[in-house]
C-alpha cells in the first residue's frame, strides 16, 4: 500500500492576513528609516587628515544656537558636473549642520536663472548685485569641450536682523578651475560656520578680547588686518592694565602684541589673576630688539634684549624666552 501525502492549503483569509502583516512591516521599516535619516547624517571620510569631517567646534556652535538662522544659497541650477559637485557639497554640509542645529537652522536653494524670461532673469540678477553678490564666469571641461557658466557662488546667512554674505567659490585665482573647486569644497564648513557665528554668536553675545596697551605694543594701524578679522566674531577693546584693576568678568581673552617696555609687578599680577581664573591669553613677544635698517645697510646688526619683565610670568606657564636669534 503506497503512502499517501496530504497537503493543507493555507486558508485564503490567513494568507491575506500574512500579506497585510508583511506590507505593514515594510511600511514600518520605511518609516523608521526615514525618521532616522531626518535626524542623523552619515558621510564617510576616507582622507587621512579628515578634511570632510565636521569639527567639534562647529557641532557645538550649531547645538548652542539660541535663535533661528536661515541660509539662502544661490549656487544651484543647470550646471556642468564640476559645478554640481560644489553644489552637492554645499547641500551635504548644510544637511549635516542641520542635524546639530535642529529647528534653529534652515536653508533654501534658489536658482537665479529660473525665471521664465530673459527680462525676469536680468531683473533678479540686478537684485543680487544690489546685495553685493557678484557673479562668476568659471569654465570647466566637459566631454572634451570648454564650457563657460555664469554662476552666483554665494550664500546669504540671516539671523536676528543681521545679514552676512558668504562667498562659496574660494581658492587661488591663479589655480585651475578644478583646483579652485576642490579648495572651495574643503573650506565650506569654515566659511559657513564662521558666518553663522557672526550673525548668531554663542550665548547671544560676542566674546570680548582685550588688546593690552601702554608698553609700546603694536598700534591699531599695524594690527589693522587681524583686528578687522577678530571684530567679525568678537568685541575688541584696547586695555590699559594701569586703569583696569580687574580683568575678570570684563574680558574673555587678552592679547599682548609685541611690547617694547617693561611690565610692572602690579600689571603682571593683574594678568596672572586673569589667567589663573580661566581667562585666555595670547602673547606675541620678542626677546630681542633688532634694527632691521642696520641689517639692510650693513648686512648685520646688534641684538639687544627688551627686558620686558615678563620672564617669570611666562616661565610660570612653561614658556621661556631665549635671548638669542
Amino acid at each position: 500500500m503506497e503512502p499517501t501525502t496530504t497537503t493543507s492549503a493555507v486558508p485564503a483569509p490567513s494568507r491575506k492576513r500574512q500579506d497585510l502583516l508583511r506590507f505593514a512591516a515594510i511600511i514600518g521599516a520605511l518609516f523608521v528609516l526615514n525618521f532616522v535619516a531626518q535626524r542623523f547624517f552619515f558621510r564617510l571620510d576616507l582622507t587621512e587628515e579628515k578634511r570632510y569631517t565636521m569639527s567639534d567646534a562647529t557641532k557645538q556652535l550649531l547645538t548652542d544656537l539660541k535663535q533661528p538662522v536661515t541660509v539662502t544659497v544661490y549656487l544651484t541650477g543647470d550646471f556642468p558636473p564640476a559645478f554640481r559637485r560644489l553644489e552637492q557639497a554645499v547641500r551635504e554640509t548644510l544637511t549635516e549642520m542641520q542635524v546639530y542645529g535642529g529647528g534653529n537652522l534652515n536653508y533654501v536653494f534658489i536658482d537665479p536663472s529660473a525665471a521664465g524670461t530673459e527680462a525676469g532673469r536680468n531683473q533678479f540678477y540686478q537684485t543680487l548685485l544690489k546685495k553685493g553678490l557678484k557673479p562668476t564666469n568659471l569654465g570647466a571641461n566637459e566631454n572634451g569641450k570648454r564650457i563657460e557658466k555664469l554662476i552666483f557662488p554665494w550664500a546669504v546667512v540671516q539671523a536676528g536682523g543681521q545679514t552676512r554674505n558668504v562667498l562659496l567659490l574660494r581658492g587661488s585665482q591663479v589655480a585651475a578651475p578644478e583646483e579652485r573647486l576642490n579648495q572651495s569644497v574643503e573650506g565650506l564648513e569654515y566659511e559657513l560656520a564662521s558666518t553663522i557665528r557672526q550673525v548668531a554668536p554663542p550665548g547671544g553675545t560676542k566674546r570680548r578680547i582685550g588688546v593690552i596697551s601702554g608698553h609700546d605694543e603694536l598700534t591699531n594701524l599695524e594690527m589693522a588686518d587681524i583686528l578687522t578679522a577678530w571684530s567679525q566674531n568678537y568685541d575688541v577693546f584696547r586695555v590699559d592694565l594701569n586703569q583696569v584693576k580687574d580683568l575678570r568678568g570684563n574680558l574673555d581673552a587678552v592679547v599682548v602684541a609685541k611690547p617694547q617696555k617693561p611690565y610692572s609687578e602690579v600689571e603682571k599680577f593683574r594678568l596672572d589673576q586673569f589667567i589663573t581664573h580661566g581667562g585666555r591669553a595670547m602673547f606675541f613677544v620678542d626677546a630681542l630688539r633688532v634694527d632691521l635698517d642696520s641689517v639692510a645697510r650693513n648686512g648685520a646688526a646688534l641684538a639687544t634684549p627688551y627686558n620686558l619683565n615678563l620672564d617669570d610670568l611666562l616661565f610660570r606657564y612653561g614658556v621661556r624666552l631665549n635671548p638669542n636669534m
